[in-house]
């Protein structure tokens, strides 16, 4: 049976020593680490594709690796043809977008890569009475030219934030956010299946903390970047950049040909 090809986790806010005047192929050092300056996607469109894409290759990579684990313990031979068939199948659909992120963003298999943002747009979301209207309910004027419109809502462009360092902090922030936000969510379908008091009061106590958390780094966020309160926000990506970190042996093959053109001077 074929092993699943694992491509990239985009990862935000590593700490790459790059800089803005970078160039498309130019070796970064991060640590121990060095990587390979891939691509630029220069717009919020260019990386709201980006992250549709990889989505579907990750999904497919995880069906992928779902029925392959339930083919080794199927013993039934008439559902390990049939599943063995529809593995072959998605393992080819699978290898077909692998190719299209190949060409799209120079991907390669069993690489690790990292996403690196350098501009985001901090946006409030609209609704549809302010869209139609083009003014906000405190009556501020919203401009045409701020609006990211989307599928299911519009979002407003309120405040951009620039800078390698500057978008790690609100990717820090945004991902303490969210993770308590899931862990008070955890918490309440624990509560909803307790049945002894005891773990029920446990329970509730945690939900109550880490509600309080989760406004405190609202509250926060709304402040450092001078979001309403009552309003619904969101970030959007619009300048990033993908990297390729370098096995050791091309680590080693660079330095050796850095060693030979010094020579050479």
């Amino acid at each position: 049976m074929k092993k699943t090809l694992l491509i990239l986790t985009a990862v935000a806010g590593i700490a790459l020593g790059c800089h803005a005047q970078d160039k498309i192929g130019d070796i970064v050092k991060s640590g121990d680490q060095y990587f390979i300056y891939l691509t630029e996607l220069a717009s919020p469109e260019a990386n709201m594709q980006f992250q549709k894409n990889l989505a579907i290759v990750k999904e497919q990579n995880a069906q992928v690796k779902q029925l392959q684990d339930e083919l080794k313990a199927q013993t039934n031979p008439d559902s390990k043809a049939y599943g063995t068939a529809v593995l072959q199948k998605l393992e080819r659909k699978y290898k077909e977008n692998e190719k299209l992120m190949g060409k799209a963003y120079g991907f390669a298999p069993n690489r690790t890569y990292r996403q690196l943002y350098y501009k985001s747009n901090l946006c409030i979301i609209l609704t549809k009475d302010e869209i139609a209207q083009l003014k906000m309910q405190d009556g501020t004027t919203i401009d045409p030219q701020k609006i990211s419109n989307l599928t299911q809502f519009a979002m407003y462009r309120v405040k951009e934030v620039s800078g390698a360092k500057e978008n790690e902090q609100l990717q820090i922030k945004m991902g303490q956010y969210f993770q308590k936000q899931a862990a008070v969510e955890k918490a309440r379908k624990a509560l909803s299946a307790a049945k002894d008091p005891i773990e029920q009061k446990k329970l509730n106590d945690q939900i109550v903390a880490g509600e309080k958390q989760v406004k405190e780094i609202d509250a926060q966020i709304r402040k450092e970047y001078g979001l309403p309160e009552g309003r619904s926000y969101a970030v959007e990506v619009s300048n990033s950049r993908l990297y390729m970190l370098l096995t050791p042996q091309e680590v080693e093959q660079l330095k050796a040909s850095a060693a030979k053109n010094a020579q050479k001077k």
